[in-house]
């Protein structure tokens, strides 16, 4: 019986030791992409500057283009849901809660949010076209045109050592380089492109978006975090 008790013992140690150690694959992949990727407050800076005499609430709201994507929507557990028709892109409205007229410059709010995502991939082979003319061929608009009688196509191999993200940002060398910055509008608001593709099919994608308020002034900018989860559905044409 009491070596019963301390299987026991010891079995409960070693699970709570794994619950606190074990993080999900979510975390590990949210942490390499931002540093701190929960959503989170406005950080301050420095600490005696209250955020709302900044940017109020200081929120960030993004959501599919409904012209774009007129058929997104978001299900009950917060999950986007868009479509991939053949366009290799999906466009996202950003909305902004707006900063005090003393950090606008030229009635333009200084906000600007840099967006990445989880779903990164690799070039195979390159498709290339070329033509070939011939002066004794056919021309056309009176003879100031002429029409190509040959066209090649080459598959080339793509061999590089960089691997690229859904935002359009890159990593070359090991290095993240390219995130997409988008710029607040004078109404508080922005688009960002994501790119979309057939082969995202049933993927559920992270889109992570930090968010500068007052990017200007060192001494009242405020630094959000935030993130959002979308599926991609491929419509069969």
């Amino acid at each position: 019986m009491k070596k019963l008790l301390e299987f026991i013992m010891f079995a409960l140690v070693i699970y709570g030791l794994l619950t606190l150690c074990s993080c999900s694959v979510e975390e590990e992949i949210t942490q390499s992409i931002y540093e701190g990727l929960e959503s989170r407050p406005a950080s301050t800076k420095p600490a005696n500057v209250d955020p709302f005499t900044v940017c109020g609430g200081c929120s960030t709201e993004v959501y599919p283009n409904p012209i774009n994507q007129p058929n997104a929507y978001l299900d009950l557990n917060g999950y986007w849901h868009i479509e991939y028709y053949g366009a290799t892109y999906s466009n996202w409205n950003v909305e902004y809660s707006g900063v005090s007229d003393n950090f606008n410059v030229n009635n333009i709010p200084t906000i600007r949010s840099t967006f990445i995502t989880d779903w990164w991939y690799t070039l195979g082979t390159a498709g290339l076209m070329s033509s070939y003319y011939s002066p004794f061929g056919q021309w056309t608009q009176g003879f100031r045109r002429v029409i190509a009688n040959t066209h090649v196509q080459l598959q080339i191999e793509i061999n590089t050592n960089e691997v690229f993200n859904a935002s359009g940002a890159f990593t070359r060398d090991g290095e993240l380089q390219g995130i997409p910055t988008s710029y607040s509008r004078a109404d508080n608001t922005t688009q960002v492109v994501m790119q979309n593709f057939r082969e995202m099919d049933n993927d559920t994608i992270t889109l992570v978006f930090e968010t500068e308020f007052a990017y200007d002034n060192e001494n009242y900018r405020q630094v959000r975090i935030d993130s959002l989860k979308y599926i991609v559905h491929a419509i069969e044409e």
